[in-house]
């Protein structure tokens, strides 16, 4: 569904398309310097192997500000930085962990701690701490029947930040 969030979006998504994870493994496979994954051991996924070996972060990590610090420290002057994650909200606690695993059952049960997740308060914090600059926040919607997701003003589950380091 990303491809049709950036065209609803109006961003280009010419020539973009789902990719296999063996596109990325194979001699040819574009260089990456920054991987930021859902996997590890959040349901039980194996991680990919990612050649090269890019910068590889996941939010369930005990000290995200530690994170958004590495990414800093990494991205020139001028460069950008998207991160995604969900609201530590009552509303987040209903939808991300009861409705999404218990009721709905599209995760497995455990896949989210209630704990882990950050209100873009803190988030904005670390980017700051950081050396960051927060450019905008979005919420982001999802209707998992329709399986269509879209930017959205409300941030009381899943939002989206967009900082960069200044030039």
């Amino acid at each position: 569904f990303a491809l049709e969030l950036l065209r609803a979006e109006g961003m280009p998504s010419d020539g973009l398309r789902s990719k296999s994870w063996d596109e990325f493994a194979g001699p040819d496979a574009p260089r990456m310097d920054f991987i930021f994954t859902v996997c590890d051991q959040a349901a039980g996924e194996q991680c990919p192997f990612w050649p090269g070996h890019p910068v590889t972060a996941h939010w369930g990590l005990p000290d995200p500000a530690a994170v958004v610090q590495a990414c800093a420290d990494l991205l020139k002057p001028g460069g950008q930085l998207f991160l995604s994650t969900i609201n530590r909200t009552p509303s987040a606690f209903a939808l991300a962990i009861v409705g999404a695993e218990y009721v709905a059952r599209l995760l497995p049960r455990g896949t989210h701690r209630y704990q882990q997740f950050l209100r873009p308060s803190e988030l904005d914090t670390a980017l700051r701490r950081s050396g960051l600059v927060l450019r905008e926040v979005r919420g982001l919607a999802y209707e998992p029947v329709l399986r269509r997701a879209w930017l959205s003003r409300s941030t009381a589950v899943n939002y989206l930040m967009h900082a960069e380091k200044p030039a």
